[in-house]
């Protein structure tokens, strides 16, 4: 058993630490949210932007300036992949992790 992923977490060299300096998380599940914003308080000291819905995900992504963006792929309603794909297409590279419980090959595939 590898234990507590969080825990390594604080292993983190301060110079990959302090390159993000803003996050944008797209989570509708507010305890996952609040889980979320914990573990990157250990490694980091970011700005997180916590936004639960495709709408206002939608208007965080075009507004821009983030240095990390973390999504959640079963948003209620809707699909964070897809919300990603549109701020690809708009030109947008900001890195990406990708949450997801989905565990069908398929949706597997198609997120990465």
């Amino acid at each position: 058993m590898r234990g507590d992923p969080l825990e390594n977490l604080a292993d983190l060299d301060s110079f990959r630490a302090t390159r993000i300096r803003r996050v944008l998380l797209i989570e509708d599940n507010g305890e996952w949210a609040e889980d979320i914003a914990a573990a990157l308080a250990l490694v980091a000291r970011t700005t997180l932007t916590h936004v639960a819905n495709e709408s206002a995900a939608r208007q965080a992504l075009r507004e821009g300036g983030f240095d990390l963006l973390i999504v959640d792929r079963n948003l209620d309603p809707g699909d964070g992949l897809a919300l990603l794909g549109e701020s690809r297409a708009r030109g947008d590279r900001t890195p990406a992790i990708l949450l997801t419980t989905m565990s069908d090959p398929a949706d597997i595939v198609s997120g990465l």
